[in-house]
């Protein structure tokens, strides 16, 4: 008997129409994955300690809720739902709804407008994990923070998930999963084409930015939606959302340090300087994505000197709510509003 395993390693997901359904929705978006930490939950028993003796003997089933992470490549359709599920607002215009300036005026890109909502509860989806012996199935899954970096090579997604249930299926093999995959490539570092701040002269900075990460962190607390008569979470509830996120710079000048700042020659009474910043990433024939957030600051910047290496000015940011309009119409209270344009039809539920 052979002790040969194939390997099968994959990512699924798909949108539910209710959260935790007790029917598993099918797959709508396929992903080849770098890795994968989402799994059964530790330390789940409740343990009665007693007075009989020094050690317990009571145990029951306790509150039960899977955690982890998925991290791949992303391409310019996926990203699309994963910032969805991470932020929940979302709007949808087919067919040359708002054409990005300097795309290809032939191709009719659908838009995808989505943005951070102040609502607790986010759109849940279920996700299929390809482990080798099987497929992992975790339903109820909602986004706890979404990580986008670009440093030197493929530009990658980690999705930080917590879910409600896991279940054991059948694992797909290697063709079926190939098949399924988007035909739009993954990301690389030098399709991040365009990195703007502005704090009045809209400044190009992406030839001085060595590399890149955005977070959404959602703050999600399982446990408060734990409710009677299931072991699982009811709902999984939404706290603080922060959007942060860091850069490394090449050295020119002082910019960075007089933005924290707030002054030339050193910090001012009126705090750091509040500037806007966007994001353009280009995937050619698949589409664009835009990633505005109007008010930033610096919450650290760092040019610290060692030996003769190259001195790299590492900055640390965060973005603040203020308004924001849609293209397709309608006011915003968010500190973020990311555009997708794609040939992908309008992400929602089955």
């Amino acid at each position: 008997m052979s002790d040969n395993v194939t390997r099968v390693r994959y990512a699924q997901f798909s949108e539910e129409s209710e959260f935790n359904p007790s029917t598993t929705p099918d797959v709508q978006y396929t992903v080849d994955i770098v890795s994968s930490g989402l799994d059964v939950p530790g330390d789940t028993d409740l343990v009665y300690e007693g007075g009989l003796g020094r050690s317990s003997r009571t145990r029951r089933p306790g509150f039960y809720s899977p955690e982890g992470d998925v991290v791949y490549a992303f391409d310019i359709k996926t990203i699309a739902f994963m910032l969805k599920m991470a932020l929940g607002g979302y709007k949808y215009t087919s067919e040359g709804g708002g054409d990005i300036p300097d795309t290809d005026p032939t191709e009719n890109f659908n838009l995808h407008e989505i943005w951070g909502t102040n609502d607790s509860i986010l759109p849940s989806f279920t996700t299929r994990i390809g482990k080798d012996h099987f497929e992992h199935v975790f339903k109820g899954c909602v986004i706890d923070s979404l990580e986008i970096n670009v440093e030197g090579e493929y530009a990658q997604a980690t999705a930080s998930i917590n879910s409600a249930v896991d279940a054991k299926a059948t694992i797909k093999t290697i063709e079926d999963i190939v098949d399924e995959l988007p035909g739009e490539y993954p990301l690389a570092f030098y399709d991040l084409t365009s990195i703007i701040q502005n704090d009045g002269s809209d400044e190009e900075i992406r030839k001085d930015v060595k590399s890149f990460t955005l977070t959404i962190n959602n703050n999600l607390d399982a446990e408060a939606g734990r409710g009677m008569g299931s072991r699982h979470p009811q709902r999984i509830i939404a706290n603080n959302r922060e959007i942060t996120g860091s850069l490394d710079l090449f050295y020119k000048n002082t910019d960075a340090i007089e933005k924290i700042w707030g002054g030339s020659e050193g910090p001012s009474n009126s705090g750091a300087t509040e500037f806007e910043q966007r994001l353009k990433f280009e995937s050619g024939e698949y589409g664009e994505m835009e990633i505005e957030m109007p008010r930033v600051v610096y919450t650290s910047v760092e040019q610290q000197p060692s030996g003769t290496d190259e001195l790299v000015v590492s900055a640390s940011f965060k973005a603040y709510q203020t308004d924001l309009n849609k293209e397709g119409g309608g006011d915003l209270k968010t500190e973020i509003l990311v555009t997708v344009e794609n040939t992908e039809g309008e992400i929602e539920a089955d």
